[in-house]
């Protein structure tokens, strides 16, 4: 009887599972040792710690740009970067004041919707409001009707009403 290759590379690979089963290790990347456990945590840490600082110079950078820009859509786009930082980092209350600087900031249509609908979610999922994320996408319905974004409002709009509707 002739076993194909394909076979072969199975019933392997079956085997090595079964030696790793056996042997009380369920991962090749699996290793007991102090010193790799430490070495893989230290660059982690690293990595978060690189992470953190273009976070912190990426939130300057906006920040420097919304405060000094004299184009009030790089101005309105700043804001709804720095909201997407601050609620990426919990920090909603920041997340809502930067929002309202966006829509405050005289941007252009399509970042005026941008930051309705993301009000509209921080509502909906940071706070825990569905009557003010309903009324922030209402306004965006009402103002922007035929853009891609009311689209999208309507579509929260009509989840919301799912949920209401499944769970009374």
């Amino acid at each position: 009887m002739r076993i194909s290759c394909c076979d072969q590379a199975l019933i392997g690979m079956k085997l090595c599972l079964l030696l790793l089963a056996v042997a009380g290790c369920n991962s090749l990347q699996h290793r007991p040792d102090p010193e790799y456990r430490w070495q893989r945590a230290e660059n982690r840490r690293r990595k978060t710690l690189r992470a953190f600082e273009t976070v912190r110079r990426q939130r300057s950078d906006y920040q420097a740009a919304a405060l000094t820009a004299k184009d009030r859509d790089i101005q309105g786009l700043s804001y709804l970067r720095l909201a997407e930082i601050e609620q990426a980092l919990g920090r909603n209350e920041e997340a809502l004041r930067y929002l309202k600087d966006a829509l405050s900031s005289g941007a252009s249509d399509q970042t005026q919707r941008k930051a309705l609908l993301a009000l509209g979610d921080l509502f909906l999922r940071a706070f825990g409001e569905p009557d003010s994320a309903r009324k922030t996408y209402q306004q965006l319905l009402t103002e922007y009707p035929n853009s891609s974004d009311a689209e999208l409002a309507k579509l929260r709009l009509e989840s919301m009403q799912y949920e209401i509707e499944i769970n009374p």
